[in-house]
């Protein structure tokens, strides 16, 4: 792992918990982080992913991993992971703690970035759609669904999930400016590692490069001719 970082909105979030009569919520709400990113770690560790990064906010962690074509099923665990692990700790825990467990939990599940439900419907939609769309389809659900969820918790918002919120939308707005950039990036590391994934034919089009799908490879036919993503990328990149 190159960079750890733990990032200002979980200092004010600590910050505010040791100077309220919480301090016992903060720590099962901790160790119950915990427990659901070591399930993200479970993961990287038998799927032997690499962690470029990682950095601790109000939310809990969020870690870069270095996962060049690994397929859907392993990505699909991979963030299904800290949901896994909180439902399993269920059994585990006295039912005291299963209202912290079940927050966390159904936190997790809203499709809003960077939550596990996010990934999980982008991991999703990736295996159906070609992934520009599923990026900007997938982001803008994540902006309603945030803008929707501020809107139902002003009466209940108090100072720690005021945090929480603003933390979403900072990371959010930043993610959304940034989709241009991310496909450019998709679509590079893909030409730099071309996968092993079956092939999807697609119709003919004047940028094919738009529509690169995350788990499969692509092509098209002109006539009897098939022009698969390998020439599809060489050309765009051969030619820069």
């Amino acid at each position: 792992m190159k960079v750890f970082k733990i990032d200002f909105s979980f200092i004010l979030m600590a910050l505010c918990f040791l100077l309220s009569p919480l301090q016992d919520v903060f720590f099962k709400i901790l160790l119950i982080l915990f427990i659901h990113e070591f399930g993200h770690l479970f993961f990287v560790l038998i799927f032997r992913f690499k962690i470029r990064s990682l950095r601790l906010y109000a939310l809990g962690f969020l870690m870069d991993v270095e996962k060049e074509n690994s397929g859907f099923w392993k990505e699909l665990l991979l963030y299904s992971g800290g949901i896994i692990w909180n439902a399993v700790s269920l059994l585990f825990f006295p039912p005291s703690w299963h209202s912290y467990i079940l927050f966390i939990l159904i936190m997790n599940l809203f499709p809003i970035f960077p939550l596990d439900g996010f990934m999980i419907l982008r991991t999703i939609c990736a295996y159906i759609l070609p992934y520009r769309i599923v990026l900007w389809i997938v982001n803008g659900i994540g902006i309603i669904g945030l803008s929707v969820g501020s809107i139902f918790l002003v009466k209940e918002m108090d100072y720690l999930l005021f945090i929480n919120v603003v933390c979403l939308w900072v990371i959010g707005i930043r993610n959304w400016k940034n989709l241009s950039h991310i496909y450019s990036v998709f679509c590079f590391r893909r030409y730099l590692y071309p996968p092993s994934f079956s092939y999807r034919r697609i119709p003919f089009c004047h940028n094919p490069e738009e529509y690169l799908y995350k788990y499969h490879r692509i092509y098209f036919k002109i006539e009897e001719k098939e022009i698969k993503e390998e020439e599809i990328l060489k050309l765009k990149y051969d030619s820069e």
